[in-house]
This record gives structure tokens, C-alpha cells and sequence, in this order.
């Protein structure tokens, strides 16, 4: 029998996960293998024990300390020997030229369930096909090998990353990982259960993760201190930015599970070829940054590849998510990742850099209430120009605070004033309506923390009354049955709330309609739609995406309780305020999710809502 070690030299970076295996030409997956390492300055993870998944001919290893050391297999009575050197990673360098590169954070090897109604396991080829499809394609930057947890098992995990090193050709940095799950669920004030679950890419680990709860994911994080999450396709519905009562932020990602704030660095806000997802997506994006993650937008394809007629690599989607570094290498990338230069564009080309006060997009800044951008705005691919109409600045909550149009596009400066501002970052918009979503930049100013939390009581506004502005009925509003829906006649409305008695209350929350998805799931099969699941995005335009809020006592004279962009809109989004005493209530408004996405087949939606409560 002939062994030898796929590598007998490692030369790389802290941080870095990378794999070995020995090799040789009879079957020695189940052989007594003993793998030892004369130092601390790495882990190793094996993956014996696993039953029919067993893997003892291969391990991974993080990169912890610089130093070197020597991982020994021992087979037989033969040792073999791999050196290990680890140096300090390199970070990008204020001087350094910053090139842009374009990929896909988030594709698949396997077969999902949108053939065949579960997900479908192919037991061959992959993910080496998958790997040099794209290597020989070329035309990618950077890639990401994310199979579903729920199809994974630990020998597929380490079989993603050797066939990713066995097919490095240099040209493609490829990121071996996986699209894990987390599941967790809760009960809101009406009883209604929500999941605060979903699913993410996760790279730069030596795990997979499938189906555990908030507490358990941040378990295997501590094992995997250099993993980096992408959170996937969220819609409110699947969040981690928060969970609780009402929506209100307890911080399940930032305060209660510091592993998990340190890992989550992107949220993807394009997803594939489908655009309508972006009105659901973008919202988590300003979400996320206003509940203190540090993260930035990706637009990957979600590419389950030739089975289902999409190709992998660079013609599976139309947008592209952009890394801005000095260098093509995963270690350079992995630095810019952590560094929140990364963005996403929906056109696939826009080259995008900019600065705010000297500071390049990513950077957390100096405390200062003048903000000094200066942006240039270019092509990656030369020969396919894009055209720039408008320039968007968002900052907390998603707000629009600066619109900037009709200049030349290629280099513009402009200041913002804010001495409240947490982030901003700029929503570029193209001649034919695309996006491109900058990474952001921080201020310094700490985000906000919840202090109504566990303080708030639903009050009973039994005998209340609503009416629309054209004086039409709308107290079902009050009916504390979410299922039963209002629906206004037009894109805006105006609701007063007579609550019959004064009133003292501290919270209010516009609740989004809930539907009976099994009931849309029959209406499907019954209209031939050929829907697997209810098209909810319709559904999701109607919710409100501005809307102001004033009270009164007397009915005429009204006073300010606040203006506000909706954070949630899966769920419904809540005002909170200083504890007022009032009878009416003005709730205004000023525009649904559809127009605010700007989505031509959404614009016009008419406003709905399930409820409106009021908290003391």
C-alpha cells in the first residue's frame, strides 16, 4: 500500500481553515489513522465517529497562532509529515490600489426542492463538478461552495474542501462552507407563533450547522472563532437581527449572543435572477445595521446549478456581489469581508468606491456631525457601460437623507449634517432602474438599545372605533384577529383611531396581515398557478413603508408622536415613544413597501394592515 499527504507543507495565514488528507490507492477511509500535531499553534478537527460518515484519512485545521508546527498521520506503523507555518494575516493598507472583483457568495452543488417539492441529494460528482466548472469558466473572481446543512454530512463537508484546493488553479479564490439552518420560534401577544429562524452561509469553518436554535448556533461559533456569515434570503419572516414581544429588539444576534455579532458580516440583498425579492431584502439590510451588526449587502445567485437548467458561475444570475481589495487571494478577500468592503449591484458592472471624510467605505469614523463624501462610480466590464440617474444616501432606519441627481456621475462630492446618524451607505440606481447597494460606513454613535423590552402591556381598546379618511369604516382594525384584513382604496390613507376614553400608551404597532398559507396554497393548485408555495411578495407590497403618528385629545388639535420608515414589514413595525394621555389617534400613511422599492409591478399597491395595537 502507497501513502503520501496531500500537502507536505503549509504556508499560510492565522485565521485560515485549510484541509489534508492522506492519500493512497487502496481504501483507507475506515483505517486506523492517528493524526497528532507537535504544537498549539492549530486545531485539528478529525471526523471519526461519525458511523457510515466516517472520515479518518482526512482533517482540517484552523490556523490560531503564528508558529510552526508538524501534523504527523500515523498509518501502520508509518508516519507522515505535513510542516506548518503560520504568519500574521495581511491587511489592506491605506496606500495599497484597491481593485474591484465580482462572484457569488452563495451557490449550490445539489439539487433543491424547487423540482421536486423536498430537497434531493445527489450522491456523486459533487461538489468537483461544481468546482471546476466555475475554475474553467474563468470569468468569477471569487466563489462560494454553500450546500444545504440538511444534505450535508461531515464527509461532505471535508470532501468541499478538498476538491476545492485539488482544483485551485490561482484564478479562483473559491470558499469552501455551507448553507446552515437555525431554528427557533416564539409566540407573540396574540399568540401567533413566529419563527425567528432561517438560514445562512457560512465560510472560513470547520463545521456545519443544521437546524439549532440562537443559543446553540453561538456554541459552535466559539469553536470557530474566523467563521464569517452571510445571512440568506431574509424577509422578516426569517430574521436574526431581533427577537421578542412585538418585534422590540432583544438583541438574540448582538447582546445575548456576542459569537453570532461577530460572525454575521454580510446580509444578501439580491438573490438569483428574481429582482421583487430585493423589496423584501433591502429592508433587513438598514435592519441589521440599526440593530448594531457591522455588515454589508452581497447579491449572490443561489445557483442549484444544471439540474434545474441554471449554470454555475457567472451567467446563473444577473447581479454580482463586488469585494473591493488590493489583491485576488482569500486572504485578502477574507480581509476585506471582515472589513465591510463588499457590496452588491444588481446590474452585475457597477464599480463603485467611495469615502467619507478621507475614510474609505467600511471604516467606523470619527465622532463628527459633518460628513464629507466623495464618490466615483465607474464600470468593471469597460465594454458593458452603466448609465447613473440618482444617487441615494441611507442612514438609520433606512431613511432617504440625501437624493442626489443630475450631475456627472463618474465623480461627485456632497456633504450630509447629522448629529444622530449611526451609518450611511448609498443606493446607486441605474437608467433601467437597478441597484447598487454600498457597503457602509459607521459613525461611531451606538445603536439603539431596547428600553421598553419586557415593560410593554398589550391594553384592551374594546369599544374603539377607526374610520379612513373618506370616512369609512375601519375598526376591524381592532378585532385582535390579524386575519381579518383592512384594505384602503388608494396608495396613501389616513386612519383615526376615536379610542372612546383617554388613553395611556407608549407604543404603537401597525401589525401586518396574516394569511392562511394553506388556504393560498389551495387557491394555487386550484388557479394552476404552478406555485409551490403563496406568492407573498404582492401581499408584502401593501404594507405601509412611512407613516407619521399624532394625538389628540380633543379631536381637532393634534401633537407630533413621531415619523418613521417601517423596520419590519413581515411581521409589522412599531413606534415607540414618550408615554402619552390621549383619546384619537392620526396615524398617517405616506407610502406602501411597493413604491418605496421603487419595483414597477409593486408600486401601486394599495395600503393593508391586520392590526394596530397599543402598548402601555
Amino acid at each position: 500500500m502507497k501513502c503520501y499527504l496531500s500537502k507536505t507543507e503549509i504556508n499560510s495565514f492565522r485565521t485560515n481553515v485549510v484541509c489534508l488528507k492522506l492519500i493512497s490507492d487502496e481504501d483507507i477511509r475506515y483505517a486506523d489513522i492517528k493524526w497528532e500535531c507537535d504544537g498549539d499553534i492549530l486545531r485539528i478537527r478529525d471526523f471519526s465517529g461519525n458511523g457510515e460518515f466516517d472520515l479518518n484519512d482526512g482533517i482540517l485545521l484552523s490556523l490560531d497562532k503564528v508558529g510552526t508546527a508538524t501534523v504527523t498521520a500515523t498509518l501502520d506503523g508509518e508516519r507522515y509529515e505535513c510542516r506548518v507555518t503560520v504568519r500574521e494575516p495581511r491587511t489592506a493598507e491605506p496606500a495599497d490600489k484597491l481593485n474591484f472583483y465580482i462572484g457569488d457568495f452563495h451557490a449550490h452543488s445539489s439539487w433543491n426542492h424547487l423540482l421536486h417539492g423536498d430537497f434531493t441529494r445527489r450522491e456523486k460528482d459533487f461538489p468537483a463538478d461544481m468546482v471546476k466548472s466555475v475554475v474553467s469558466d474563468g470569468r468569477l473572481d471569487f466563489f462560494t461552495v454553500s450546500d444545504h446543512g440538511s444534505l450535508m454530512n461531515p464527509l461532505d463537508l471535508f470532501r468541499t474542501f478538498f476538491d476545492v484546493e485539488s482544483n485551485d488553479n490561482g484564478d479562483v479564490v473559491i470558499f469552501p462552507g455551507s448553507e446552515s439552518e437555525c431554528v427557533e420560534n416564539i409566540y407573540d401577544e396574540l399568540g401567533i407563533i413566529r419563527p425567528e429562524s432561517g438560514e445562512f452561509v457560512m465560510i472560513n469553518a470547520q463545521d456545519y450547522i443544521f437546524s439549532q436554535t440562537h443559543a446553540e448556533t453561538n456554541e459552535v461559533l466559539k469553536r470557530n472563532p474566523y467563521a464569517l456569515i452571510s445571512h440568506a434570503h431574509p424577509c422578516c419572516y426569517s430574521t436574526y437581527w431581533c427577537k421578542g414581544k412585538l418585534g422590540i429588539p432583544k438583541f438574540a444576534g448582538a447582546d445575548l449572543y456576542p459569537e453570532w455579532k461577530r460572525a454575521v458580516r454580510m446580509v444578501e440583498v439580491g438573490n438569483g435572477s428574481d429582482r421583487g425579492s430585493t423589496m423584501l431584502f433591502e429592508v433587513e439590510y438598514s435592519r441589521a445595521l440599526d440593530y448594531g451588526f457591522k455588515v454589508s449587502p452581497v447579491s449572490p445567485s443561489d445557483s442549484h446549478g444544471p439540474p434545474l437548467e441554471i449554470p454555475w458561475g457567472f451567467d446563473s444570475w444577473p447581479g454580482k456581489t463586488v469585494i473591493v481589495a488590493p489583491e485576488k487571494s482569500k486572504e485578502m478577500l477574507l480581509d476585506a469581508i471582515r472589513n465591510n468592503r463588499i457590496y452588491a449591484t444588481e446590474n452585475g458592472n457597477t464599480a463603485l468606491y467611495y469615502t467619507v471624510n478621507g475614510s474609505v467605505m467600511g471604516s467606523t469614523l470619527s465622532l463628527t456631525n459633518i460628513y464629507n463624501f466623495q464618490v466615483e462610480i465607474g464600470d468593471i466590464d469597460k465594454s458593458n457601460p452603466q448609465k447613473t440617474v440618482r444617487c441615494e444616501v441611507i442612514s438609520d432606519y433606512g431613511k432617504k437623507v440625501k437624493i442626489i441627481e443630475g450631475v456627472d456621475f463618474s465623480s461627485f462630492d456632497f456633504t450630509v449634517e447629522s448629529d444622530t446618524a449611526r451609518y450611511f451607505f448609498l443606493r446607486i440606481v441605474d437608467s433601467e432602474g437597478l441597484k447598487t447597494w454600498s457597503a457602509p460606513v459607521f459613525t461611531s454613535r451606538e445603536y439603539d438599545r431596547d428600553r421598553y423590552f419586557d415593560l410593554i402591556t398589550l391594553l384592551d381598546t374594546e369599544g374603539a372605533t377607526v374610520t379612513d379618511k373618506n370616512g369609512g369604516d375601519a375598526s376591524i382594525l381592532l378585532s385582535r384577529n390579524p386575519l381579518e384584513h383592512w384594505r384602503s382604496e388608494s396608495t396613501t390613507d389616513v386612519l383615526t383611531v376615536d379610542l372612546g376614553h383617554p388613553l395611556s400608551f407608549s407604543a404603537i404597532k401597525l401589525r401586518a396581515p396574516e394569511y392562511d398559507y394553506m388556504e393560498l396554497r389551495r387557491e394555487n393548485k386550484e388557479k394552476n398557478t404552478g406555485l409551490r408555495e403563496p406568492e407573498i411578495r404582492p401581499l408584502m407590497a401593501e404594507f405601509p413603508a412611512e407613516y407619521r403618528i399624532s394625538a389628540s385629545n380633543d379631536g381637532v388639535n393634534y401633537s407630533l408622536l413621531g415619523e418613521r420608515r417601517s423596520a419590519s414589514f413581515g411581521i409589522g413595525d412599531t413606534m415607540y415613544f414618550d408615554k402619552v394621555e390621549a383619546r384619537w389617534v392620526k396615524i398617517e400613511l405616506l407610502s406602501t413597501m411597493g413604491k418605496y422599492s421603487e419595483r414597477p409591478e409593486y408600486k401601486d399597491a394599495k395600503i393593508a394592515l391586520g392590526e394596530i395595537e397599543f402598548f402601555e
